[in-house]
């Protein structure tokens, strides 16, 4: 992946063709003549522009970095930058490609996926539809709100020692934080202003706090992250991705990686234009302790007595795995190639936004990978005399930028039938498949690139099992896609004041018209049950009836009370046209501002 090695190179070093460059008086084995070499003279700014220049493509070998050792005693920030440039060239665009089938990969290193490999992404979106028809981008926030502090929260161990600081900075800073920082938000007493969801692994909502009121918290999300379980729970959603260009007339994203979520959480607070950026538990290294060394969390760590890395030491450390490195305060640490180079893209970013905006970046756990010449150390309490923020203004804007640029619903009509019946084919293709052949057959079949994005997390190596996932998640395509085309239909007949049916208890039936009503003013309600708590026992629907009922008609509401009393039939009845009151009252359905 990456050599790094002082004033010699050896032919020990060059293993593959990779990229070589020089930096000062180096010297070669004699005889070595590397196919791809670039010397400089030195690490100023004339030889990182150079480097910066270079093609992605000759990264695909990896790279070797030879560094004459005055030059590392001399000038080892700027050594080290560039050093940090070739680790964040190759893990991004080499290593994740080449490992993650999730990941773009604009060199081709992870060969051909398989045309379904994405397709757990497009369950998620279209799981997430109705919010993703309701809510506009992060682009309609551009402009929208005046310049306002920020405080970044990300889960380096370091965060914990913000702590005693968190509620007085939070009603001085609008507070940003990820799935995986809300816990340490409850447990402070603050709420956070935004939350950004980059992660698309399922485990995402169990860092849902049930019991976290977010009803004051905008949602910046990703479309095809597994949010539809807590998206209602927002105050709004800014989609920070779009999800079908062709329902917006263009492509858009905010600052967004693969590498981290700390890179989408720099977009979202560059959008805020804040005066001041204060980042806490961005350690980019093992067990950090907010303020001091590394504390030798997980066993990976140095210990707080450890003797500090010379320069030399420094550089050449860099391997594949873990290894130590020089932190910001300059003690010892644990560190990897990725939280390397998303140091690299975090700092290039601050030093776009210093420039741009004139934005203070601060790191106020005072520890960690970046460096402090970018993000500068300071106390968290050398900003507890800032005045407090009106989060009125903050919310007004919100709302206002939340109205804008929604896709267009026509388009989406057209787009949902289209994937129907590309989903319809995998399904029926699915059925063929594995019932001709016996599971080992069918171990390279193009169908089994389903389960890439899950197997990738969760190994599977039983081909039985991996048909099983494939046709599941084929099936579960098919069946969201069959609710959001009947989700349309219902909003189309509601809006001509058709008659649709509703199946529920008599005991709940007002209280559900009622909400229906508010959601749907042009429609008229035909309320049927099956039974009644009384001794009559009277029933406008027989349960005997039930299957043909649902046949017969293209949209059916049923409460959710009604649902579980008759689910030993439902479950085994299609569930294309019925649809659940209570979930369709939690979604902005018909597309808008419903929920």
């Amino acid at each position: 992946m990456l050599t790094t090695c002082l004033d010699l190179l050896t032919r020990d070093h060059i293993q593959g063709n990779p990229l070589v460059i020089t930096l000062g008086a180096c010297q070669m084995e004699e005889g070595l003549s590397p196919a791809r070499l670039l010397r400089l003279p030195d690490a100023g700014p004339a030889s990182m522009s150079a480097i910066g220049r270079i093609p992605l493509a000759e990264y695909r070998h990896g790279a070797v970095l030879a560094v004459s050792s005055l030059l590392a005693e001399t000038d080892y920030q700027a050594v080290r930058r560039i050093q940090k440039h070739l680790v964040f060239c190759l893990i991004k665009y080499v290593w994740f490609p080449s490992q993650d089938t999730s990941t773009p990969d604009p060199l081709g290193l992870g060969g051909d996926k398989g045309p379904l490999a994405h397709l757990l992404y497009q369950v998620n979106t279209m799981e997430n539809l109705p919010h993703l028809l309701s809510w506009p981008r992060t682009k309609s926030l551009t402009g929208a709100l005046p310049p306002m502090p920020v405080l970044l929260l990300l889960p380096g161990d370091s965060l914990d020692g913000l702590a005693p600081f968190a509620p007085a900075l939070a009603e001085r800073f609008l507070v940003l934080c990820l799935s995986k920082t809300l816990a340490f938000c409850r447990n402070a007493g603050i709420t956070p202003d935004i939350v950004v969801q980059l992660d698309t692994h399922g485990e995402q909502h169990n860092f849902y706090p049930d019991d976290m009121d977010l009803s004051n918290s905008w949602l910046l999300a990703l479309s095809c992250a597994p949010a539809s379980r807590y998206l209602h729970r927002f105050a709004g959603i800014f989609w920070i991705d779009t999800f079908h260009p062709g329902l917006f007339g263009d492509t858009y994203e905010i600052r967004n990686s693969w590498l981290s979520s700390f890179i989408p959480m720099l977009g979202a607070a560059e959008l805020l234009r804040p005066p001041s950026l204060l980042v806490a538990g961005a350690d980019l290294a093992f067990g950090c302790r907010a303020g001091g060394p590394c504390t030798g969390g997980d066993g990976l760590c140095a210990t707080t007595d450890s003797q500090p890395l010379s320069n030399a030491e420094d550089l050449t450390a860099v391997v594949k795995g873990s290894f130590a490195a020089r932190l910001g305060n300059g003690q010892t640490g644990i560190t990897t190639m990725q939280f390397m180079a998303t140091a690299y893209e975090a700092e290039t970013i601050a030093a776009e936004m210093v420039i741009k905006g004139g934005t203070g970046c601060y790191n106020i756990s005072r520890t960690g990978m970046l460096d402090p010449a970018v993000f500068e150390h300071a106390d968290p309490d050398a900003f507890l005399t800032a005045p407090a923020i009106d989060r009125t203004v903050f919310r007004q804007g919100m709302e206002r930028a939340s109205r804008a640029g929604l896709p267009n619903l026509t388009g989406a009509k057209r787009m949902l039938y289209e994937q129907l019946g590309t989903a319809e084919t995998l399904a029926r293709q699915a059925e063929a498949l594995t019932a001709d052949a016996e599971p080992e057959e069918l171990a390279d079949s193009p169908l089994l690139s389903a389960t890439k994005l899950l197997t990738h997390l969760h190994p599977v190596a039983d081909t039985a099992t991996r048909i099983h996932i494939a046709r599941e998640l084929i099936r579960r395509y098919r069946d969201t896609l069959r609710q959001r085309i009947t989700g349309f239909r219902l909003a189309d007949w509601a809006d001509r004041g058709k008659t649709l049916p509703l199946l529920c208890h008599p005991d709940e039936r007002d209280r559900l018209l009622a909400a229906l009503g508010q959601r749907f003013p042009k429609a008229r309600w035909r309320s049927l049950h099956t039974w009644e708590n009384n001794a009559n026992r009277t029933a406008t629907l027989t349960v005997r009836d039930l299957p043909q009922f649902l046949h017969d008609h293209p949209v059916t509401l049923i409460s959710r009370r009604y649902a579980d009393c008759a689910d030993y039939l439902l479950r085994l009845l299609p569930k294309d046209t019925s649809l659940i009151v209570e979930e369709l009252l939690a979604a902005p359905w018909p597309p808008g501002r419903g929920a």
